[in-house]
């Protein structure tokens, strides 16, 4: 993915923040805690409403900052309540019912 910004100074330092963050040695350990607590609230979910998930998507192992749920529901439905709660998602697949 190219970008017209790719290569701005800006572009650039923030490029090193990142980079500075990634050498933290607690950096993996709180990725690692935070996606459990995120795999574990989408399993929960799936479980709560089986008449709205299909099921839910996600990385080998338990914990990831990113997972896919497929729904039953219409898509635009999910992601306008999640930005409703200052959650930004997009939908993919097929159909348009993976969010």
């Amino acid at each position: 993915h190219g970008s017209t910004f790719a290569g701005s100074p800006v572009a650039c330092r923030a490029a090193l923040v990142v980079l500075d963050q990634l050498v933290q040695p607690s950096f993996l350990e709180n990725i690692k805690q935070a996606g459990a607590r995120f795999i574990q609230g989408l399993v929960e979910l799936e479980k709560k409403y089986p008449d709205k998930i299909v099921e839910v998507r996600r990385p080998l192992g338990d914990s990831a900052l990113y997972a896919g749920i497929q729904v039953k529901v219409p898509s635009a439905d999910v992601i306008k309540g999640a930005m409703e709660r200052g959650l930004l998602i997009i939908s993919a697949g097929d159909k348009g019912d993976v969010v």
